[in-house]
């Protein structure tokens, strides 16, 4: 019996799959007109076609067929960062206020801060870097431990002075990052054409 590889496997998998739904039941709201603040291409046609809906200024609500095309978008990046060796995580958006110390980033006029009732200071994440170098520094002991490509799919906060673009520039950005070592193990390019070319196939 021919085995499926992989990437296949995932792709048939009832759990990384929505199920379909009627056109009838599908809640799709489109509109007739452009939003009046709507400036670039996109934001019009995402809120005119009822893929997203504007919560507040840089906020935005995914509607039923805008999460099934990021999701569906996430499991293409997902399928190919897999086959080139990469591995998956997930950081927390909440970080300590000290880690982005060390590295100078925490008077950044976009990063959120805030304190916990114990008076605990905390930043919500508008980057990995310093999280995903935490985690690197502890667990690569050895050049034994090389070569590592890790990647995840996570929410980020900015305060943005002018949120505008719909998508392009939110308060709340939703992102796919990546490290590898060693640095030149995978480089940008190659790591982002494959899925580039499946989602927007030429």
């Amino acid at each position: 019996m021919r085995r499926r590889s992989p990437a296949a496997q995932r792709a048939r998998s009832p759990l990384r799959q929505n199920p379909p739904v009627r056109a009838s039941r599908l809640l799709l709201p489109t509109l007739r007109d452009d939003p009046a603040d709507a400036v670039a291409a996109s934001h019009r046609l995402l809120v005119r076609a009822g893929y997203v809906r504007q919560v507040g200024s840089g906020l935005w609500s995914f509607m039923p067929l805008g999460y099934r095309t990021l999701t569906r978008t996430m499991q293409v990046i997902r399928e190919e960062m897999d086959t080139i060796g990469c591995q998956e995580l997930l950081m927390p958006v909440m970080h300590p206020e000290d880690l982005w110390r060390q590295t100078g980033r925490n008077a950044i006029p976009e990063l959120f801060k805030l304190q916990d009732r114990k008076g605990s200071e905390l930043v919500l994440a508008m980057t990995h870097e310093e999280t995903i170098a935490l985690h690197a520094a502890a667990e690569i002991r050895s050049y034994r431990d090389l070569p590592q490509c890790w990647y995840q799919f996570q929410t980020k906060e900015r305060d943005e002075p002018r949120p505008q673009g719909g998508l392009l520039r939110t308060a709340e950005p939703f992102h796919v990052a990546y490290a590898c070592w060693p640095t030149g193990g995978h480089s940008g390019p190659i790591v982002c054409a494959r899925p580039v070319a499946r989602v927007w196939p030429r």
